[in-house]
C-alpha cells in the first residue's frame, strides 16, 4: 500500500521538472529593412552583446550608411535589441526624422526607458530618452550625438 503512494508522491513533485518548456532566446544580430514614404527603403543592421543590450547599430539609406558610434551608444540606457523598431516623422522642421527606436520594458512602468536614435538630413542628431516612472509621468532627456 505504501509503494504505490510512494510513487504517486514521486510523479506529483517531478512533474514539473518533466514538463516541456519554451525558451525564448535572447537576438545576438538583426537586419531590418522598411520602406517608408519619407526616405524610401530604410535598413537598420544591429548586433547586441550576451544579455541582448543593443551593441552596434548601422542605418542605411539613400544608399548612404550611418554608423552610430559603438561608445556612444555604450553610454546610453540598456536597449534589448528585440524591442527595435524604425519610425519616421514629418514634423515642422524643413527635413523629416526617422527614429530608431527601443524600449527596456513596457510604457509607464516604473523604470523603463525608450530611447529614439534621432537622424535628420542624414546624420546622427542625438538620442531622446524617456524614462517612466510607473504615475503617468516620464523624465525626459536628450543627449546629443558626438
Amino acid at each position: 500500500m505504501r509503494t504505490p503512494l510512494i510513487c504517486l508522491v514521486v510523479l506529483a513533485l517531478s512533474g514539473s521538472a518533466l514538463a516541456s518548456e519554451e525558451q525564448i532566446h535572447t537576438w545576438k544580430a538583426v537586419k531590418l529593412t522598411v520602406a517608408t514614404d519619407l526616405f524610401g527603403d530604410v535598413a537598420v543592421s544591429a548586433t547586441a552583446d550576451a544579455k541582448g543590450t543593443v551593441a552596434t547599430v548601422d542605418v542605411v539609406m539613400k544608399g548612404k550608411t550611418i554608423a552610430i558610434p559603438a561608445k556612444w551608444l555604450a553610454t546610453l540606457p540598456a536597449m534589448p535589441l528585440g524591442s527595435l523598431e524604425i519610425r519616421t516623422e514629418r514634423g515642422y522642421d524643413p527635413q523629416p526624422w526617422l527614429y530608431v527606436y527601443f524600449r527596456s520594458g513596457p510604457t509607464n512602468v516604473a523604470g523603463s526607458v525608450a530611447v529614439h536614435l534621432a537622424i535628420q538630413g542624414g546624420k546622427l542628431k542625438d538620442a531622446s530618452l524617456d524614462t517612466y516612472d510607473g504615475k503617468g509621468g516620464s523624465k525626459h532627456e536628450t543627449r546629443k550625438a558626438p
